[in-house]
């Protein structure tokens, strides 16, 4: 292999459980946090798929009564002794929307490495012509450009598969 050819990358992706704990566990110890992380971020921000689950589950009970009891009843696939773990590990609901920046930031960073090993499949196949391979890479990165200003306002909903849906529609 030289150094041209893509190469797994020998890490595991940014995330942060901390914060992802620290997000979940606001909204236990107070469910009006739901509300305010409106926006901010989305189920698929969060990086362990348990965490995914648990704020999908959050968000379909916005306006009842969410707390450690309420939401395992509400998805019998949540453990309660994770959720009691949650709501002990939270240092502050007042934090709450600096831990969801947190696991925001996280999962820019791994929409980045995506597009950037999608880039190098691009620049490797040797199907496409050097045009077509300097088009797919623009638009893979104009993607997150374009995400990265929506998020500003509404908040990023973006992942490796938008990404690839967005370039199938462009060309």
């Amino acid at each position: 292999m030289n150094e041209y050819e893509s190469q797994p990358i020998p890490h595991t992706p940014p995330h942060s459980r901390e914060a992802e704990q620290a997000v979940l566990g606001a909204v236990l110890l107070s469910a009006e946090v739901l509300d305010d992380l409106s926006g901010i971020i989305e189920p698929d921000y969060f990086y362990y798929p348990e965490h995914v689950t648990i704020y999908q589950t959050m968000i379909g009970m916005s306006g009842q009564a969410i707390d450690v009891v309420t939401l395992s009843e509400a998805n019998n696939t949540i453990s309660l002794d994770y959720l009691v773990e949650l709501a002990d590990v939270t240092p502050s609901t007042s934090n709450a929307l600096r831990y969801a920046e947190i696991v925001g930031e996280r999962k820019k960073e791994r929409d980045l490495i995506d597009a950037g090993r999608l880039f190098i499949d691009v620049c490797n196949d040797r199907s496409l012509t050097h045009q077509d391979r300097v088009e797919r890479s623009q638009v893979a990165f104009t993607a997150l450009s374009s995400e990265r200003q929506a998020s500003t306002q509404v908040g990023m909903k973006t992942s490796a598969a938008a990404v690839l849906e967005s370039l199938d529609a462009r060309l």
